[in-house]
């Protein structure tokens, strides 16, 4: 109801209440799963600040952003990324965050060339869960590019990361993720045969274990 009362305030000007209302709503339905309903409610909010000529907030982007990765809507994410790029890059705190969001659609666009130029050179200096996000994709990037042998290297040395610094990693649970991959790019360069059914076999378990003990990462 207070949401509907924002929304029927005086058209003929710009009410910057409209959009928080809508956003607030749109994170609403992203937290509990309702990833199409929020959407709706996102793009309301951009549409309203393009109407008048503003700029969306940067949260309010990063938001929707968010939304349409969970929903694979990976192309549309590039262009918005690219469409609000001169915003973005003058907001360092999210800015990294958005080129995780990039690199991430290219990865599953399956555009390897692309993904790569979006990783950051210094990652190492980025905050665990970025240097996280751009590892995994610097481990993809091969094997999108059908080099599984420099796939399972960039995954071992990852894990070694893990190790050397265990204790002091916040999301340690990702070595998991690390092993999956470590064990599916081992299985890729395993000859047919029942050793790389059993290996398949394996991998999907770990899996279905995974996404039920952490299910953000679907």
């Amino acid at each position: 109801e207070a949401v509907d009362n924002v929304m029927q305030l005086d058209a003929g000007r710009f009410h910057p209440e409209q959009i928080v209302a809508l956003g607030n709503l749109g994170l609403t339905y992203y937290l509990d799963q309702q990833f199409h309903e929020a959407r709706q409610y996102y793009e309301r909010a951009m549409a309203h600040a393009q109407e008048w000529g503003k700029t969306p907030d940067i949260a309010l982007i990063f938001n929707y952003t968010s939304c349409l990765m969970k929903l694979e809507q990976y192309q549309t994410v590039l262009d918005l990324i690219q469409q609000h790029r001169v915003e973005l890059e003058q907001t360092p705190r999210l800015h990294f965050r958005f080129e995780c969001f990039r690199s991430f659609s290219h990865i599953f666009l399956r555009e390897p060339e692309a993904a790569a130029e979006s990783i950051p050179a210094a990652i190492t200096q980025r905050p665990e869960t970025e240097y996280h996000y751009f590892r995994f994709a610097l481990l993809l990037v091969p094997y999108l590019r059908g080099e599984a042998e420099d796939a399972l290297r960039e995954a071992t040395n990852f894990a070694k990361y893990f190790h050397r610094n265990k204790g002091k990693i916040g999301l340690p649970h990702e070595l998991d993720l690390v092993t999956m991959y470590k064990r599916f790019f081992t299985m890729v360069l395993t000859p047919p045969g029942a050793k790389k059914n059993r290996m398949w076999s394996g991998l999907r378990s770990m899996q279905q274990d995974f996404v039920a003990q952490y299910p953000a990462y679907i």
